[in-house]
């Protein structure tokens, strides 16, 4: 029952902002919820909301963003001629700086540096910044999620901590020494 009414209030909705749809951020995000957590098929949102059904795609696409305007993609990778002679260096210094100690590491400061004074570069340095976070971005390794099962014996394995509190006891405030044992069997 409380399905359909929140449809019903939907439906309200839909029908006063009808002539925005395209504009309108609750009724995409409405229709993404009908589908992805109601299960409803995209024939019958287009019914039930006298939209077309391509519409409803349009606002599906994963390329559009909430507001159902298109996220826009760039053809061809942005021109930067200043920067185009030093990509292969400063890629050089970040795989280098791979194994490197963390503090070690090339900033994109230093590395802005380093291009004007060893090898003359005249190139704004949020334009490096913005090339030496994109490279490190692509560079990372894949990371996998690891998940190990942790099951125990009886009394096999225990998690202990022991710490102060504060009590009342009989009245009368007291700090009190607290022992916390907890075994970790499943």
């Amino acid at each position: 029952m409380l399905i359909a009414q929140r449809f019903h209030a939907l439906i309200a909705t839909m029908a006063e902002v009808r002539p925005t749809i395209s504009r309108s951020l609750k009724c995409t995000q409405t229709i993404r919820h009908l589908v992805e957590r109601e299960g409803w098929s995209v024939r019958r949102i287009a019914r039930e909301f006298h939209i077309a059904r391509r519409t409803v795609d349009h606002y599906l696409d994963p390329t559009t963003t909430a507001e159902g305007r298109p996220r826009y993609r760039r053809r061809k990778p942005p021109v930067a001629p200043k920067m185009d002679p030093y990509r292969e260096t400063i890629d050089a210094w970040l795989v280098a700086d791979h194994d490197a100690p963390r503090k070690q590491r090339h900033t994109a400061h230093r590395i802005w540096i380093r291009l004007r004074k060893e090898l003359g570069a005249r190139v704004a340095e949020s334009t490096v910044r913005h090339y030496v976070a994109n490279r490190r971005r692509a560079l990372q390794p894949v990371v996998q999620a690891a998940f190990l099962d942790l099951v125990f014996d009886l009394a096999e394995m225990a998690q202990v901590d022991w710490g102060t509190v504060r009590v009342v006891l009989h009245g009368v405030e007291r700090k009190a020494e607290v022992f916390c044992m907890r075994l970790a069997y499943s």
